[in-house]
């Protein structure tokens, strides 16, 4: 009881005493323990938001891309291990009236099993449409914060007319069938219904649409020129999810007939929404852990300077006959209840900042937007803050108590005693000392928190540069994404040239400042087994393709792969793979990792693979498009070159024009954007770091002020002079940065390329290490000038504080 009366004796003096430095700490660890659980929650929540949405809801497991019309579906339904299949027409041009993107309708539905019993989606605000009811629509809440519609609004739906069903994205005021008022009833979620980053949210218009209006969804009934029938493809749910794809692949070509018909494996579609998913958290984790270290640097050191400040009654205690193990828990005790009570408001304010999380691509994935209350996060995380603060500050108790029985040497450094030995100014000299060097007892300095501080912020503030540069150059580059071409033409479907195809690629062939016209025929092969797929295309030689790795195919024994397509088929560069056409089975070297154009129509950049001409045909014997890809000389500016070949083409054909030919660029907008969703993460993190560096930085300076009075008093004394004074604090705050721009630039940029490398490869795209020169040659003068104007307080202090108050003090 003794004991516990004498530890109530010093919480109550100490509280009495000094209740402003216990507040303090209270404060600290509130704001820093809300940095650091709030970034904690956000991390967790964004990292399981794609699992959270697939739990309630009904994913597809696979999307079929049968890619013609009048594909026999009900066959494919009657499968035993076929869970539910949903239809969907591939139809581009249904629109909206009025100031809105002409794609921003996804594709109708089928039937009422798309957002029933497959893809069922979570509803955010108001109710699902009834799909029995032409006039009602669910749109994404991105499209509701892109144009400003709210839930209840009508809107006016343009259908095309029969003839026009496969043209690209017409706007509304070009389509010439029904028009159709249409009510906005809900904002739904699903994993195939989400927002992308920078796109503008979609309008899904219910099943009845179809139903009401075939020839205008999926086109003329009696259609004889190809490509004016809608594709009917499919998203399918099975019992046994990826694993029944083999087994799904191989009964489609039983069927059919057909070798072609490609099958989604909708995990590895997922797969770069999901990279970026986790990226970002991992960005999110990284800054929470950098929260961490500054928020146990920031409360450590309040908690030591409040122990060290009441280390003068330790002597006493310990005469009087107190256990030294007692005494350093005595003094522990203030601190730490202001860590607890401080912890308790940092919980409250990660709880009420809850609304704004997950941030980035998880965001628009996250099946629960608001409040989110996460106990083993928020709870976990408290109790882990407040027992690591109690070793601190048991251990800053042991530390004070050594420091009260013993009187420490100071450390000296090497550099500093140069700088004096070289003669260099006294104020020079000093400032260097008073930067490298801690002293010891009442003039003790933190030097290497404020130290590595400097570094700290300077190798975040490097890394972010760093990065930044890294991705302002591949949004700016549309070439790192493989797409050297500047614009892509169809000129053949379903085994089908559109006449006359020649006149189409001889006549962009005569445009001056065309470098080349490649063109190219695709289609899917199969692995022997159906486990898995590949589109390839036709490579002529004429198309600059991206290698990532390897080489481009030069025979017709071998395969140049995209990075999806690699994973997807279990094979790397030097490995064989035997791939199926409707030819032929045929076993190619995998002799490079290249990036894919955009002209696939089902393939994306980063899947599908590139075989010879003669390789191709010794797979294949028919085609299911042939493309044509444009590629401009240079002499045209890059933002200028599609308007510019539309334009010609439109003029020098304007036949095939009327008849539906459309010129198209590379559509890289959520790419880019996905890249400017994790551009933010490091530069908050630089800036926190920076901060943190700041923080370090000012709080030595003027610490040694005050401190080291006495050494500057003696020095006035001697002669030196209030301006001599300020250049000794200025001195030691530019050394302190001078050892962080050493240290903390070479560090920064192997962070910053250690960082984008994976992104890039996650993304994928080509990588280039970046380093901006501008930049970080700017980086050096501002880190200087922040330093000067750092130490201009505390240095006017310095030299106004009277020498002889000082020394009569001492």
């Amino acid at each position: 009881m003794g004991g516990l009366g004498a530890t109530w004796t010093w919480l109550r003096w100490d509280v009495r005493r000094r209740w402003r430095s216990l507040a303090a700490i209270a404060v600290l660890t509130a704001v820093a323990g809300a940095v650091v659980l709030t970034a904690a929650a956000a991390t967790h929540r964004g990292a399981t938001a794609p699992d959270r949405l697939e739990a309630v809801t009904r994913p597809a497991d696979a999307f079929v891309l049968a890619n013609t019309p009048d594909f026999d579906w009900q066959a494919v339904r009657d499968l035993p291990y076929v869970t539910a299949l949903a239809e969907l027409a591939i139809t581009d041009p249904l629109a909206i009236v009025g100031d809105y993107s002409p794609d921003v309708v996804t594709y109708p539905p089928v039937g009422a099993d798309d957002l029933f019993t497959v893809e069922r989606p979570v509803v955010l605000e108001g109710r699902m449409l009834d799909p029995d009811d032409v006039h009602e629509v669910v749109v994404t809440p991105q499209f509701l914060s892109e144009y400003g519609d709210q839930v209840g609004d009508h809107l006016t739906l343009a259908l095309p007319a029969p003839y026009e069903v496969n043209y690209d994205n017409l706007p509304a005021d070009r389509l010439h069938g029904p028009h159709v008022d249409v009510q906005i009833v809900g904002a739904i979620r699903s994993p195939w219904n989400y927002d992308l980053p920078g796109r503008h949210g979609v309008v899904i218009v219910s099943p009845a649409i179809a139903a009401t209006y075939p020839e205008n969804v999926l086109g003329p009934e009696d259609a004889k020129r190809p490509g004016l029938r809608s594709a009917v493809n499919a998203q399918v749910r099975l019992d046994h999810g990826a694993a029944d794809i083999p087994r799904l692949r191989s009964d489609l070509e039983r069927l059919t007939g057909r070798s072609d018909v490609d099958v989604w494996d909708i995990d590895v579609v997922d797969r770069i929404g999901r990279h970026r998913i986790g990226f970002e958290s991992a960005c999110l984790a990284a800054f929470c852990a950098a929260a961490v270290l500054a928020a146990l640097f920031v409360i450590g050191q309040a908690i030591s300077r409040h122990i060290a400040y009441g280390a003068a009654e330790l002597p006493t205690a310990l005469a009087l006959g107190a256990t030294p193990s007692r005494l350093v828990l005595t003094v522990c005790v203030g601190p730490l209840l202001a860590v607890g009570a401080g912890l308790l408001a940092a919980v409250g304010a990660a709880v009420a900042a809850s609304p704004w999380f997950p941030i980035g691509s998880a965001a628009l994935v996250e099946p629960d937007p608001g409040v989110d209350v996460d106990p083993a996060v928020l709870g976990g995380g408290a109790a882990l803050l407040l027992l690591v603060a109690a070793a601190l500050a048991v251990l800053a108790g042991w530390r004070a108590l050594l420091a009260a029985r013993s009187r420490a040497q100071a450390r000296r450094s090497r550099v500093a005693t140069a700088a004096a030995n070289a003669g260099l100014p006294v104020p020079v000299s000093l400032g260097t000392r008073f930067a490298l060097e801690p002293g010891a007892g009442r003039s003790a300095v933190p030097v290497r928190p404020a130290l590595v501080g400097a570094v700290l912020g300077l190798l975040g503030a490097t890394g972010a540069i760093v990065f930044d540069g890294a991705i302002a150059d591949a949004v700016d580059d549309p070439e790192r994404f493989g797409q050297t071409e500047q614009a892509v033409s169809f000129v053949g479907y379903g085994n089908t040239d559109y006449d006359p195809k020649d006149v189409v690629l001889h006549t962009a062939e005569k445009f001056s400042y065309m470098s080349g016209v490649a063109s190219s025929l695709s289609s899917v092969a199969t692995e022997p087994d159906g486990s898995g797929s590949v589109q390839l295309f036709s490579y002529d030689g004429v198309y600059r393709a991206v290698v990532l790795d390897g080489r481009m195919p030069e025979t017709a024994g071998e395969v140049a792969l995209a990075p999806d397509s690699l994973d997807a088929l279990g094979v790397q560069v030097g490995d064989t793979v035997e791939l199926t056409g409707d030819h032929a089975s045929v076993g190619l070297e995998v002799v490079g990792e290249a990036l894919m154009p955009e002209a696939g129509g089902t393939n994306s950049y980063h899947d599908g693979g590139w075989v010879t001409d003669d390789g191709w045909h010794r797979l294949f014997e028919k085609f299911l498009f042939r493309c044509l890809l444009y590629t401009t000389d240079g002499s045209v500016p890059p933002d200028q070159a599609l308007a510019k070949i539309q334009h010609d083409v439109a003029a020098a054909l304007p036949n095939l024009a009327k008849q539906g030919l459309t010129v198209d660029g590379p559509d890289l907008a959520d790419r880019r954007s996905s890249l400017q969703q994790v551009r933010d993460l490091p530069r908050v993190l630089g800036l926190f770091l920076g901060l943190l560096s700041v923080g370090a930085l000012g709080h030595a300076l003027t610490l040694a002020v005050r401190r080291r009075s006495r050494d500057v008093a003696v020095m006035r004394a001697l002669g030196l002079t209030p301006g001599q004074t300020r250049l000794v604090v200025t001195t030691q705050a530019t050394v302190m940065m001078l050892v962080g721009l050493a240290v903390g630039i070479p560090l920064g940029v192997a962070a910053g390329r250690s960082l984008w490398r994976p992104v890039a490869t996650y993304t994928p795209l080509q990588y280039a290490a970046p380093f901006p020169l501008t930049a970080l040659l700017l980086l050096v003068p501002g880190a200087l000038l922040l330093g000067v104007l750092l130490a201009a307080l505390p240095a006017h202090g310095a030299a106004r504080t009277p020498a002889a108050t000082v020394l009569r003090t001492e």
